[in-house]
């Protein structure tokens, strides 16, 4: 009988061999084959499917150096990607980090984002350095979420010589730049703080609430139990999520009769918000408190969730 391959899969592998790169089709038509390339001498790298044409994962495991190699010496984006990706928390390594301080001039955004963080990560000697490189990034890239992380990673150093920048991008027209550069700069806590607090508290946008969310779970101020309140009955449901788990870490610090009320707000959510990530962060959330009536309503509520993604998620936690 004639072989009929119930499936063929053009593929290119990318060799590149003393200094030079050359291109191989190759076609896979069967559930294991085995491909030979003839070589004077070991290549210096290997790809398969340099552009990601493939619909599906390619396991193919490299060395750091080999990982090296594929960002230095691919021009394209996910192959690059994939080379940083895992690069990505070796940067005590020097010649490691070397290549991801290049990658914040990469053209593509999302691998000076992906090096941004990375960066601020390391806790080396020359760690003052790199934050000046960020400090830039955050000043002047072009792309707002690279600037919006590099102001994310300037913040957690809580230096007040980076003032200037978080003034300078609560001004931009960016919103995701906006509540980056507003929690960044309330975390130095500054002299005018009530007045900063006071221009954004009433703003509805999704990045400056969540600024606004994470500042007030952290510092416990009892007159925002109300603006919580507003936001988890107003927001969009994404931004419900996070907002619920800001919720809770304040309350944590509220007296216990405002934890009852709260909690009381979060049992409805857990029972049939039409979302399952909201049904799911307020039943989590109603398991930080210890309030004694919650017991036998979280087990209700556990017995009666329709989804059991969701029942096998709950029966995992205490």
């Amino acid at each position: 009988t004639v072989y009929m391959p119930v499936y063929k899969l053009p593929l290119k592998v990318s060799i590149w061999h003393k200094g030079k790169k050359e291109i191989y089709p190759i076609e896979i038509n069967r559930a294991k084959q085995q491909f030979e390339f003839n070589l004077e001498s070991q290549p210096d790298l290997v790809i398969i499917d340099e552009e990601r044409i493939l619909l599906g994962e390619i396991e193919h495991k490299k060395t750091t150096a080999e990982y090296l190699k594929q960002y230095e010496l691919s021009e394209h984006y996910m192959s690059k990607y994939e080379a940083l990706d895992k690069l990505y928390k070796l940067n005590d390594s020097v010649r490691v980090r070397n290549l991801i301080i290049s990658a914040l001039k990469d053209p593509f955004w999302k691998l000076r984002q992906m090096s941004t963080e990375s960066l601020g990560r390391y806790k080396g000697p020359d760690t003052t350095k790199l934050l000046d490189e960020i400090k830039a990034l955050a000043l002047n890239d072009p792309n707002n979420q690279v600037r919006s992380t590099a102001i994310n990673v300037l913040s957690r150093k809580k230096r007040p010589q980076y003032e200037e920048v978080y003034l300078k991008g609560m001004n931009d027209s960016s919103y995701a730049l906006v509540g980056a550069s507003l929690l960044a700069y309330l975390k130095l806590n500054p002299a005018d703080n009530k007045e900063k607090l006071a221009k954004f508290e009433n703003e509805t946008n999704a990045n400056i609430v969540e600024a606004l969310s994470e500042y007030y779970a952290t510092n416990y101020d009892s007159t925002k139990y109300d603006w919580f309140v507003k936001r988890i009955k107003t927001s969009k449901p994404e931004g419900i999520y996070y907002i619920i788990q800001d919720f809770s870490r304040y309350l944590i610090k509220a007296p216990v009769s405002k934890q009852t009320e709260g909690a009381k707000l979060l049992i409805p959510l857990a029972e049939s918000s039409p979302f399952e990530f909201i049904r799911f962060s307020a039943y989590q959330s109603l398991g930080l408190f210890d309030l004694q009536f919650l017991t036998p309503i979280r087990k209700r509520i556990k017995e009666n969730e329709k989804s059991e993604r969701l029942k096998n998620i709950y029966n995992s936690l205490p």
